[in-house]
This record gives C-alpha cells, structure tokens and sequence, in this order.
C-alpha cells in the first residue's frame, strides 16, 4: 500500500505506468518525495511483433506523463538515454550491469558435441534461424544440440526442428543454468528497429559471465559492445553470415574457450555491478533530498485525496473499463464485486 513508502525519502518506479501509477506519483510530489523512474526499454515505440504490443498502445499516455513528473529517469544505454530526453531532461544512464554466474563447469569432452542455445523472455524474429540450423543438420562438420528458453525455443520447435525447451527462468536460475552447459555457444538474434537499438546488451552479459561465447547480430546493443572476433562474432542477419559463424566457433575447441574467457574478463572489467552501483550513488547525491517529516494528518488527508483521485481517474479511463469487462468475465459478478469492495477498503 502507499503507506509503504511514507518513510521513503526517493521512490524509484520501473517501467508500469497506468491510471492508478499516475496517481502514485501525485500523492508522492504531495509527500515532496523524489521519484526516479527506471525504463530499460523503448516503450514509448514497441513493434507491432512483441506480445506486449497492444498493451503499450493502451498504456502510452500514462508513461509518456510518468515520464514527464518524475524527477529523474533512468536508462541503460545512451541511445535510450537520447530517445527518452524528450521527455524529461534528467534521463541518466546507469549501465546494466550483471554478477558472474555459478562457476562454469567444464565436463571432459567425450565428443564433438556443440549446445546451442537460444533464449528470451518476448518474441523475437527467429525466421531466418531456423534456416540456418536446418542447414546446419546436413554438415558433418559437428554434432549439436538445441536449446530453447522462452518464445524463441517454442517457434524454432513449431518450425519442426529437435530442441530442447525450457520455459522463460528467474533470472539468477537462467545465470547458473548457462553455467552448467559444457561445449555451448549462445546464439543472440536481434531485428534493426529503433525499439530493438535502445536495448542492453545484457544477454550478452550473462553469457559471457557464464563462460558462455555468443554470436550476436551485427545491430545495436551488441554492434557497440561486443569487440567482433574477440569477445563474440557478430554477424549480419542473413543465413550464409549465421552458418559460417556457428561452423567457425563449433568446430575448434580453442577458440570457444579463448573467446569466451575474454568475453568473461571484458564484462567483469565492463559490466559489474560496482559500474551500476557507482552510477546510482551519482545520481542519489544529485537530487534534491529534504528528508522533511510528514505529519500523520497531513499524511490521511493527502490518502484520502490520493484514493479519490484513483476512483476518478478510472471513471474517465476506457481501459478501466474494457478491464472491469475482462475481470468480471475471469472472476463472476460475486467474486469481482468482492474483490473490487476489498480494493476500495484497503489502507
């Protein structure tokens, strides 16, 4: 409840931004509290293949209006930094930033067997994927396994190809799962839209931390992090660049091993949490903190005028209501009528 953050001198919001956020941040600036809003992604401009697609065409006022209250934003990279900036001067980069992984276990090599994997949490355009690894079930060069977490792995497996599937993982899980596969290379596809360029290279952060190589696309993040034939490949999106790089990396032991150690030593230097830590501090020191004290009465009344507020805001919020309809249909008119009276009781 909002009680919750009475105590807080700053508020940090990350990424939802709806009716009800709307009118969490007019109670905080009544509080005189800080609010930071974190975003790592482009949702002002998500493409039309994402499943969050149609949610942020719904929700894009209210972020574009989180965005524009909030003291100050906070992005992962700089090409997010210079697209959100129009939004709200204070848009500060604080990198993303990953701790190493289990210890990577190497198993002795009893064959030439390579795992690649594929994973992430949306969709991603994996079309031309797939040709690439039907292609690679005719060489002869290797042996391989396919790894799948996540909506990529299921679209490779509709397309008729053996690959083992797991679903989406917490994120310290997905770390230590990376960790336990001997003889992988991770493959990190990635389309050219403006949304796909704002994001971090994180996936390539958690491989290498993991002891994992990865072939990424030739695009954004990656084009500006990766250091091509050294700590990864990059490559163009088409079928020959993709082939050619997987052959590469699957049939000599030494330079997985060597790339991936260097991929791993460049993000510990690059990417630890200590990089982020130092970037918040920063951005900690450089707000204007009151630590004022709030009287418990002026606390009720700024509530009160905090829950009217909501109750408003969703009488003029169409959405309010093609989500009543959604909820009443999941939940039955008794059970959502008690479920909607605890909502309106709740301190």
């Amino acid at each position: 409840g909002v009680d919750d953050v009475a105590w807080a001198d700053v508020v940090v919001l990350q990424r939802e931004a709806n009716v009800e956020v709307i009118s969490l941040i007019h109670f905080l600036k009544k509080l005189k509290k800080e609010i930071i809003f974190d975003i790592d992604d482009l949702l002002t401009q998500v493409p039309s293949f994402l499943t969050s697609y149609k949610h942020s065409l719904r929700t894009k006022k209210y972020l574009l209006k989180a965005l524009r209250m909030s003291d100050a934003v906070t992005v992962t990279n700089r090409r997010l930094q210079n697209e959100l900036k129009q939004f709200n001067d204070n848009t500060v980069v604080i990198p993303n930033c990953s701790l190493m992984g289990s210890a990577h276990i190497v198993k002795p090599e009893t064959d030439d067997v390579i795992n690649l994997i594929i994973a992430s949490s949306d969709t991603i355009q994996v079309n031309f994927l797939v040709s690439v690894l039907q292609k690679l079930i005719q060489q002869t060069e290797f042996k391989f396994n396919l790894i799948g977490i996540g909506p990529p792995g299921k679209f490779i497996d509709n397309a008729g190809l053996k690959i083992e599937l797991h679903e989406n993982m917490p994120h310290e899980e997905f770390k230590k799962f990376l960790a336990l596969q001997n003889n992988a290379v991770g493959l990190i596809p990635l389309d050219d839209s403006k949304f796909s360029s704002c994001k971090s290279a994180i996936k390539f952060i958690d491989f290498s931390l993991s002891g994992v190589v990865s072939i990424c696309s030739n695009v954004p993040p990656y084009s500006d992090t990766l250091i091509n034939g050294t700590t990864g490949i990059l490559v163009n999106n088409d079928i020959d660049s993709w082939y050619n790089a997987i052959i590469e990396l699957g049939k000599s032991t030494t330079l997985r091993v060597g790339m991936a150690k260097a991929a791993k030593d460049y993000c510990l230097e690059n990417f630890a949490l200590d990089k982020s830590a130092e970037a918040w501090q920063k951005l900690m020191l450089s707000l204007n903190i009151s630590q004022q004290k709030v009287s418990t009465g002026y606390f009720l009344r700024q509530y009160r005028l905090y829950r009217l507020n909501q109750i408003i805001s969703h009488i003029f919020d169409k959405n309010s209501y093609l989500l009543s309809i959604e909820l009443l249909k999941k939940y039955g008119v008794v059970d959502f009528t008690k479920r909607f009276i605890r909502y309106l009781s709740r301190k």
